[in-house]
Parts: C-alpha cells; sequence; structure tokens
C-alpha cells in the first residue's frame, strides 16, 4: 500500500515490497528480493540484497544514504 515504482523500474519475480516504499526511475530489483516498509531507493539503483532497516538507499552497489 501507497508504494510509488517510478518510470522504468525493472522488478524480477518473487520480490516482496512493504507498504510506503518510493523505488525511483530505472533501478533494478533482483530475484526474491525483499524491500521493508518506510524505505527509498534512489534513481538507477541495483537492489541485490534485502532491505530489512527502512531509509534511504541508493547506487550500485545499494547503500544507506538516509537514516529512518
Amino acid at each position: 500500500d501507497f508504494c510509488h515504482i517510478s518510470t522504468g523500474v525493472m522488478v524480477n519475480g518473487n520480490v516482496t515490497i512493504g507498504d510506503n516504499v518510493f523505488i525511483g526511475s530505472q533501478s533494478v530489483v533482483a530475484n526474491g528480493i525483499s524491500i521493508c516498509s518506510d524505505s527509498i531507493i534512489g534513481a538507477g539503483s541495483l537492489i541485490r540484497k534485502d532491505i530489512d532497516i527502512a531509509g534511504g538507499y541508493a547506487g550500485n552497489p545499494l547503500k544507506p544514504i538516509l537514516k529512518p
């Protein structure tokens, strides 16, 4: 609920996305990944590991950029 999946995002199979999540344009979420609620993913990011702690993340490799 209340998520925004931006233009050009690729969400591969078996992905779980929590509530209040924003995923920036052209990001890629790998197969089997879980993204916890209240997370922000910057544009062009590659998500290859689960995100278990709410906050902001960006890059390739993905790194935390904001704390909740």
